[in-house]
C-alpha cells in the first residue's frame, strides 16, 4: 500500500471520528426517551463507542 494512501485513509478515520462524536452526543436524551430505558443506560453506550472506536 503506497504511502499516500495509507495518509489518505488514517486522515478519513480521524475525521470520522469527531463526525460521529458530535452526532452521537446531542441524541443521548433522544435515544433514552425511543428505547424507553434510563439516562445511565444510554450514557454506558457513550463508553462502548468509545471503546468500539479504539
Amino acid at each position: 500500500m503506497s504511502l499516500l494512501r495509507l495518509l489518505s485513509i488514517s486522515l478519513l478515520m480521524a475525521c470520522s471520528y469527531f463526525f460521529a462524536s458530535d452526532m452521537y452526543a446531542p441524541s443521548l436524551p433522544v435515544m433514552s426517551e425511543a428505547l424507553n430505558v434510563s439516562s445511565t443506560a444510554v450514557q454506558q453506550t457513550v463508553s462502548a463507542f468509545f471503546i468500539a472506536l479504539g
